[in-house]
């Protein structure tokens, strides 16, 4: 995995693209401004913003939104507006809570019971509903 993952990272320089190369942006530290909790390489130039939220005492949240200059790249890492998350059980079922309803169980940290779903179906179903609105996909091919 790590050899696999060491390919997507870069710290600037030269990349040839076919027949020339072209200079990648020097990658500068960043460091997360709310409480210093963490660095990240970003491109030097780039618009960086977000930080470390805590949002209650065990529930700490990381977003990072890197912008390119010419607005046409955006990066995000983490998404501080996705909430902590429960299982629907007995327990929850037998106080009344059902998926898509709101648990405290400290009276201070809220969960969406929600049950697992694979990656690309929160993505679909959850996240970019959220996001950007109602998300189709078109069965037929293009």
């Amino acid at each position: 995995m790590k050899q696999i993952l060491s390919g997507f990272f870069y710290s600037g320089g030269t990349v040839s693209s076919g027949g020339g190369s072209s200079a990648l942006p020097q990658m500068v530290s960043w460091s997360d401004p709310r409480e210093g909790a963490f660095t990240c390489p970003v491109p030097q130039g780039w618009t960086v913003e977000g930080g470390l939220t805590r949002m209650a005492a065990l529930d700490v949240r990381h977003e990072i939104l890197v912008t390119s200059p010419d607005k046409k790249i955006l990066v995000r890492i983490g998404d501080s507006s996705i909430p902590s998350f429960s299982l629907p059980g007995q327990m929850t079922q037998s106080m009344g809570r059902t998926e898509g309803s709101w648990y405290s169980p400290d009276g201070l940290h809220k969960s969406l019971i929600m049950r697992y779903l694979p990656g690309a179906t929160f993505l679909t179903h959850y996240y970019l509903p959220q996001r950007v609105g109602p998300v189709c996909q078109d069965s037929k091919p293009a």
